[in-house]
């Protein structure tokens, strides 16, 4: 499936994760095994990041996506990944926020999903951001928390509803 098809289709939740966060508990770290890139390779968040893991299916394809943010950074990460093999995930898509360059954005790459690798966040080989490094960016207010959160990763991913294909997050 080409990655703009697949952006475009309703994704369902199948296991919606809670709310951590290491620095309010120690037990709330995240471990390496909630978000393996590649074989020995995972993605981690610092004790300050509040974040939270979901996994999804989408047709015949499942993943995970991770939604993040830091208040006092003012950053924000939503990544929609693939399960691409055992322990191995591929991100195809992931929107960022930096308080200190650009404000809001996507990175993805213009392909096929089969030809998105694993061990990465983005992809190094054809991978694009949207709007390019260096466009115009209009900065847009920061207001974090799990609901906004959850709205916007939701949104932008096209997260359904399991009862009848609306999207999630627009009223939580």
């Amino acid at each position: 499936m080409e990655i703009r098809a697949f952006l475009k289709a309703p994704k369902l939740i199948t296991k919606a994760g809670p709310w951590k966060c290491g620095a309010v508990d120690s037990k709330n770290k995240m471990p390496k095994t909630a978000f393996p890139l590649a074989r020995k390779r995972s993605f981690i968040l610092g004790n300050q990041w509040w974040w939270k893991l979901d996994h999804y299916e989408c047709g015949p394809i499942t993943g995970r996506i991770l939604i993040a943010y830091h208040l006092e950074k003012a950053n924000f990460i939503a990544f929609l990944a693939i399960d691409s093999a055992p322990d191995e995930l591929a991100v195809v898509a992931c929107l960022e926020h930096h308080y200190d360059h650009g404000s809001w954005h996507w990175h993805t790459k213009c392909a096929d999903l089969s030809q998105f690798a694993t061990g990465a966040t983005r992809q190094r080989n054809g991978g694009i951001r949207i709007p390019p490094k260096g466009a115009y960016s209009r900065a847009r207010p920061y207001e974090m928390g799990h609901m906004e959160a959850v709205n916007r990763a939701y949104k932008a991913f096209r997260v359904a509803d399991a009862g009848g294909g609306q999207e999630q997050g627009r009223l939580l």
